[in-house]
């Protein structure tokens, strides 16, 4: 068991951000549940920060308990699945919630003018285009998360590969090993 006070890793912060696309994917949370509890990840330094963010959701479930149908290896993917869980379960999640409102407020609209004889102002214009901004803000903003933490990974990995060069842990040119220091 990890000791709450050490530093967590990229991987660690990962591990918990696909728990986290999981529980999203299964109903278990919601979109902002998600995203409140997915930046939580990405900010925690330890991991007694990552704990309580999925404290309250269940453990891995085996696949011959599971509710969720388990592709077979080499099946093909059922239409519409996603080809990466995460982030397009996220996307398709998001447009789905704004797709579902804009049509339920548009067939609400529909009812009204149908049934009065005449077509009405077009309210629906007031849920559809700041929950369609909203979404796209969102998307933009995952994406632009999602860029950065790339961007760090990689700024990280480099980091510590010099260092591991720097200090004669990788091939030095010479023959010399752990001679140089910082």
């Amino acid at each position: 068991m990890e000791q709450p006070e050490l530093r967590a890793a990229d991987a660690d912060r990962e591990r918990v951000a696909e728990t986290l696309r999981t529980a999203l994917n299964e109903g278990r949370l919601d979109l902002s549940e998600f995203d409140e509890r997915l930046q939580a990840v990405y900010a925690a330094k330890t991991y007694a920060e990552l704990a309580p963010i999925t404290a309250d959701l269940p453990g891995p479930v085996p696949a011959a308990q599971s509710q969720l149908a388990v592709p077979q290896p080499g099946a093909p993917m059922p239409l519409g699945a996603p080809a990466v869980p995460g982030k397009s379960g996220f996307v398709r999640n998001a447009i789905a919630g704004w797709a579902s409102a804009s049509l339920i407020t548009t067939g609400i609209w529909a009812a009204i003018s149908i049934s009065t004889g005449h077509p009405h102002y077009f309210w629906p214009i007031w849920v559809i285009l700041p929950m369609g901004a909203a979404v796209v803000a969102k998307l933009i903003k995952g994406s632009a998360h999602e860029e950065r933490e790339r961007s760090d990974r990689e700024e990280r990995r480099a980091y510590r590969e010099e260092r591991r060069r720097a200090h004669g842990h990788g091939h030095h040119p010479h023959g010399h090993h752990g001679d140089r220091r910082d």
